[in-house]
């Protein structure tokens, strides 16, 4: 029915009770519970974590991440991590830094409120401990040898709205 936005009536009852299921406090707190555990995990493992975590995501801070190895915001490190999480561990994670905020288009000036991160979502009733316990061991030994990730450069669409979402990039292997 276009009336509905094009949704089935199954897509709209599914919706309704998700929306019903999201505001009970056993949920809230069994969510709440495995970003904490998730972000303190890695904290306890030393890797730079945002904390406190927020309500749907767990935020590593890249500068730090980077603090002792050759790693300038317009190298993208943030995406050299992804990539190579990806690549090894099959885990997805979004950089939210210099690549998606473009940084090499900016103002030095305007390049100041960039924040270099990269965010780990969690999906709600996608995952549980065991999936955390994996994501935390893999982040860990990426940050154990920190000095073997990646830059990145731009080999498409620079120049592209929303790059993110459409460009070529390359890792370069140091």
């Amino acid at each position: 029915n276009d009336s509905y936005g094009g949704l089935s009536g199954r897509e709209i009852m599914a919706l309704a009770a998700r929306w019903h299921e999201v505001v009970r406090e056993s949920y809230l707190n069994n969510r709440l519970f495995h970003i904490q555990d998730f972000a303190q995990k890695l904290a306890k493992n030393n890797v730079p974590v945002v904390l406190p975590p927020g309500g749907h995501a767990v935020y590593l801070d890249m500068d730090k991440f980077f603090e002792d190895v050759e790693m300038k915001p317009e190298d993208f490190g943030g995406v050299g991590f992804t990539i190579e999480l990806v690549k090894y561990y099959g885990i997805r994670a979004c950089e939210l830094g210099p690549f998606a905020f473009e940084w090499d288009k900016k103002t030095p000036k305007m390049r100041k409120g960039i924040l270099n991160l990269v965010r780990f979502a969690l999906p709600r009733n996608m995952y549980n401990s065991s999936h955390i316990n994996y994501a935390v061991a893999a982040i860990t030994e990426l940050y154990q040898n920190r000095k073997y990730i990646p830059k990145v450069r731009i080999k498409r669409g620079a120049e592209l709205r929303l790059r993110h979402f459409q460009s070529g990039l390359e890792p370069i292997y140091h």
